[in-house]
């Protein structure tokens, strides 16, 4: 009924038009056309304005953005048709969007950036009426040129409010600025982190509800282990497992369900690395800075998004630090004890953190404030209890034939064994300039070499804490990358602790300069470093230059070719378009449900069966590959006389046509394999060969297990 009295409405309130309404309406209406002009004025603002006008200004600009972001996925969730699609005879004056109607995201931005206006100058007529005014004429003019219901631009207006009020009342709460003892304005650093971390877990969420964000074949893996929970796995612990199954159950078996978890740990990631800056005796300004470049720095920002077992460890690898130095430091023995479980976690998240122990021990031995903590018994004890956290992963690899010793030390001395190879020692270093950005990498190595090479004056203990717990891990496997290959997310928990020293030592380095009137050189360095991190950081997120015709045209011309293949998920792409082809193979089928999918990579049989309406049962094949958790699982033994799907990429080397023959030997018929090209922005991005099977012969013949782990 509300809805039938709000197409009325709708219908009764577009038909009221002129001339002149329609060119006033439609300019109201596409206001995000003037982003540069108003990209001017807020920059004149924050310039020239006065302190509380720029403080005001940025609050708006925050409530538009949670608004906008918010709103975006409400759209998606509710999914309204809008009224010009829906109902005839629509006076349309604009273009419409692909998204759907529920709420009006003009009117949810436009009311929440004049709420903040109307909240700090509620006492000045003249600018309260003007900022409500035209929050007015921006909602109204929805309906105007037929895009939203009136019910839609009410539901916008509604949400802007509350979060520009919200938004204003938190500021009034933690300030974003402060006076001082000499009566001077200053940045209030805890409000700002504040600010920064609920923009950017708006964000993390919004950006992982959106559609196209597809999962990468470890997370796809991930879940599938999330579906057979075990005391461990053949490659990693299982506490990954256990949380993906958690965010599952609340959220379904979606991209939102595998990845919310890791937005979650991100912001307790950004709270525990606050406190422990607060508790090394650091001011709120190098917390906030801290928070900050870990927010940016690509390594992290994708661990806040990407559900890998980086994530729950930076996590643990943090809280073990703060529990170990509030040990250490303020003699409390219990938090010994806490640091130790954390420790355990963090090992049920990956073995990595074993780092942390000869870490510690090493910082133990070169203090000579705290070596006395080596003839104590916390440390052992909490050792221990890390131990004791892990011993199920011990009792499953030692059912297991320690499989996952094995994978490890594999992993170590890699595919030649370890030779002497240089090109890695390159590659390695090279990545970690990409996951860090080049500005932040040099300024990493610039503070750990001016605090290592003090020769007259010793480092003051908390630095040399962090150096203990960053600089040997990062040494250790810049070591190993002369050696043989070394990925680029090995060294991730050193950067945790590296990147506290920085920024410490780049506030102390900035505020002698200061003093000394020689400050613009660091603060020109860390401008750059943030603005250029934040660049890469946003690219890795959102290539949108890429899909810029110009910009396409420009790099062809200058001999790029398929320069869109230069988005960094442009190997994520093509996943959930195979599963709803190889969904339509299996109807298809004789007996669709009597049909199980089979693949020789345990990535795409991960992706298979995430992708596939059903989830239907899926198998990986073992000609030859390295072995994998695949291998640990019951094989489609019980499935005898059941049809199947064989998918396999298409690989220059031509594999996919031996494991098609050999896969024909495992059933009594077999369909020609067919093609399937995966395309983005007409660009083949991934191919697939597919193949009918019918009648399996209750055993996958032609496997050639490999030994190599």
């Amino acid at each position: 009924m509300i809805l039938e009295w709000d197409a009325r409405l709708f219908q009764y309130l577009n038909g009221l038009h002129s001339s002149f309404f329609d060119v006033f309406f439609k300019a109201a209406t596409e206001c995000g056309k003037y982003q540069i002009p108003i990209a001017l004025v807020v920059g004149l603002v924050l310039w020239k304005g006065s302190n509380r006008l720029r403080i005001t200004t940025v609050l708006a600009v925050c409530a538009l953005i949670i608004s906008d972001m918010i709103g975006t996925n409400l759209k998606d969730f509710i999914g309204r048709v809008r009224p010009c699609t829906a109902l005839p005879d629509v006076h349309l004056l604009t273009g419409v969007s692909g998204s759907f109607s529920f709420p009006s995201n003009h009117a949810a931005n436009s009311f929440a950036a004049a709420m903040v206006f109307i909240c700090e100058y509620r006492r000045v007529k003249w600018v309260w009426v003007s900022a409500l005014g035209a929050a007015l004429v921006v909602a109204y003019s929805r309906i105007y040129v037929g895009v939203h219901y009136p019910l839609d631009v009410a539901g916008g207006a509604v949400l802007g409010i509350a979060f520009g009020a919200g938004l204003f009342g938190l500021e009034r709460r933690l300030p974003l600025v402060a006076r001082d003892s000499l009566g001077h304005d200053r940045p209030s650093y805890p409000g700002l982190l504040v600010l920064f971390v609920l923009i950017s877990t708006v964000y993390r969420f919004t950006y992982i509800l959106q559609p196209g964000h597809i999962l990468a074949g470890e997370e796809a893996h991930y879940w599938e282990w999330s579906r057979r929970l075990d005391w461990s796995y053949y490659s990693k612990p299982p506490l990954i497992a256990y949380l993906i199954r958690l965010t599952t159950m609340a959220f379904g078996h979606t991209e939102f369900g595998v990845r919310s978890g890791a937005v979650m740990i991100s912001l307790l990631l950004s709270v525990v690395t606050a406190l422990f800056v607060r508790a090394l005796g650091r001011s709120w300004r190098a917390a906030f800075f801290t928070v900050l470049l870990m927010g940016l720095v690509p390594l992290f920002a994708a661990g806040a998004i990407l559900m890998t077992t980086d994530t729950p460890l930076l996590l643990f690898w943090g809280m073990a630090l703060y529990a170990f130095y509030v040990g250490i430091f303020q003699d409390k023995k219990t938090a010994w004890y806490l640091g130790g479980l954390f420790l355990g976690l963090g090992l049920l998240s990956k073995y990595a953190m074993i780092y942390l122990v000869p870490c510690l021990f090493l910082y133990l031995a070169l203090s000579p404030a705290h070596r006395r903590w080596l003839k104590r018994p916390q440390p052992y004890l909490a050792l221990l209890t890390g131990l004791l956290v892990f011993s199920p992963v011990i009792y499953w690899n030692a059912t297991h034939g320690f499989c996952s010793v094995r994978h490890v030390s594999g992993n170590i001395a890699g595919d030649s064994g370890l030779s002497f190879r240089p090109g890695s020692f390159f590659e390695f270093a090279g990545s970690q300039m990409a996951v860090l950005s080049p500005l932040v990498f040099l300024a990493m190595i610039a503070s750990a070499f001016a605090l290592a090479r003090r020769r007259n004056r010793p480092v003051e203990p908390a630095m040399l804490f962090l150096l203990c717990t960053s600089l040997p891990v990062f040494l250790g496997v810049l070591l190993k990358s002369l050696f043989g290959k070394a990925q680029a997310n090995w060294a991730a928990p050193a950067y945790y602790s590296w990147v506290i020293l920085t920024v410490v030592y780049f506030e102390k380095w900035h505020e002698e300069t200061r003093q000394a009137g020689r400050s613009r050189l660091v603060s020109a360095w860390i401008v750059l470093g943030l603005a250029s991190t934040f660049a890469v950081t946003f690219f890795l997120h959102d290539a949108f230059v890429l899909r810029a015709g110009s910009v396409v045209s420009l790099l062809e011309k200058v001999g790029v070719q398929r320069p869109q293949q230069l988005d960094p998920t442009w190997r994520l792409k093509g996943p959930d378009k195979l599963g709803r082809a190889i969904a339509e193979k299996i109807g298809r089928m004789p007996q669709p449900q009597r049909t199980f999918l089979i693949s020789p990579y345990y990535q795409t049989t991960a992706l298979l069966a995430f992708y596939t309406a059903g989830h239907p049962p899926a198998y990986c094949a073992d000609f030859g590959r390295r072995k994998t958790q695949c291998d640990l699982w019951p094989g489609p033994a019980d499935k005898k006389g059941w049809d199947a799907v064989f998918v396999s990429e298409v690989d220059k080397k031509g594999k996919w046509e031996k494991y098609g023959k050999r896969i024909g030997l495992s059933f009594e018929r077999t369909d020609p394999p067919q093609i399937l090209e995966m395309t983005s922005k007409a660009i083949v991005c991934k191919t697939y060969a597919f193949t009918r099977c019918y009648g399996f012969r209750g055993e996958i013949l032609g496997e050639k297990p490999g030994d190599d782990y």
